[in-house]
């Protein structure tokens, strides 16, 4: 994953057949899950046509093939937690504190997010008109902003929550 720079396209040939894609597409959130090996790996990857960047992996290390991920630590590149024999692995790419310090000094519309930040990991919707979230993951942000109209675009998001800058 990581010579793939966490770019779908760029691993797939390096993993098994994928058996299941569920897209999911939900009022809530909306991201991208491929299953392999009958669930033993799962690869969580952005939406979209600029989506595919992997943003969680999970993985039962139970399976033989993928026993090694029990040794697996964080690094200043990923971040690992378990619970039982699952592991999920998540890139991690926090902004420099100037990045972080303009995201937060004004509300931003969707676009302008995806020209400076890229495709976001996941994106979700809270409650029929109600807000709109996007999560970019490996760099720790979430904003939240309201809609123009059903079914329009983020109109102003403000940044919502973070990991701090390094």
């Amino acid at each position: 994953m990581l010579a793939g720079r966490w770019r779908l396209a760029k691993v797939e040939s390096a993993l098994p057949p994928v058996q299941v894609v569920q897209d999911h597409g939900m009022e809530w959130q909306h991201f991208v899950d491929h299953a392999f090996d009958h669930g033993a790996l799962r690869v969580c990857v952005s939406p979209g046509k600029k989506g595919g960047e992997i943003f969680a992996l999970l993985v039962d290390t139970r399976a033989p093939r993928y026993a090694d991920f029990a040794r697996v630590v964080s690094t200043d590149r990923y971040a690992t937690y378990r619970d039982g024999p699952y592991v999920a692995v998540l890139p991690v790419r926090p902004v420099n504190p100037e990045l972080f310090d303009t995201l937060r000094g004004k509300r931003w519309t969707e676009d302008e997010l995806r020209e400076r930040l890229g495709t976001p990991s996941a994106t979700g919707h809270i409650h029929g008109a109600g807000f709109f979230v996007l999560e970019y993951i490996p760099q720790g942000l979430s904003f939240m902003g309201d809609q123009l109209g059903p079914p329009g675009p983020v109109a102003r998001n403000r940044l919502l929550t973070s990991a701090p800058p390094p």
